[in-house]
């Protein structure tokens, strides 16, 4: 039981500090190259809920531009580099283990699941 915790723990943590490194340093500099470059990076979501984010980190995964896509895939493939092409990646692995996690602390056996009283 100590280990599940402990694996939830580390899973929640790097979740966390790798989407809000993602978002304040990967995505805001490839915004800010967009825009020296005279396009604009997106208009529906500029001053939004952040529903983007999700967007450059797939398409930094997939690593080639999409044939519809709702951001621009070649811009942001241009500007990207190693380090935001990893920390997609990170921000995507650790975001799907936490939903297998919660997934396990709701229904799995017994003994993870969250104490109810």
């Amino acid at each position: 039981m100590f280990y599940f915790d402990l694996i939830v723990m580390i899973v929640g943590w790097t979740w966390l500090l790798s989407t809000l490194v993602f978002i304040r340093v990967s995505a805001k500099r490839i915004e800010a190259k967009i825009l020296q470059d005279g396009h604009d990076p997106i208009g529906w979501d500029r001053n939004g809920w952040g529903f983007r984010f999700p967007m450059y980190a797939s398409v930094l995964m997939r690593g080639k531009p999409a044939k519809v896509s709702l951001v621009e895939d070649k811009l942001i493939l241009k500007y990207a580099t190693v380090f935001d092409r990893v920390l997609a990646y990170i921000v995507t692995i650790s975001f799907v283990m936490a939903l297998a996690l919660g997934a396990v602390m709701g229904l799995g056996p017994e003994e993870y699941r969250v104490k109810t009283s």
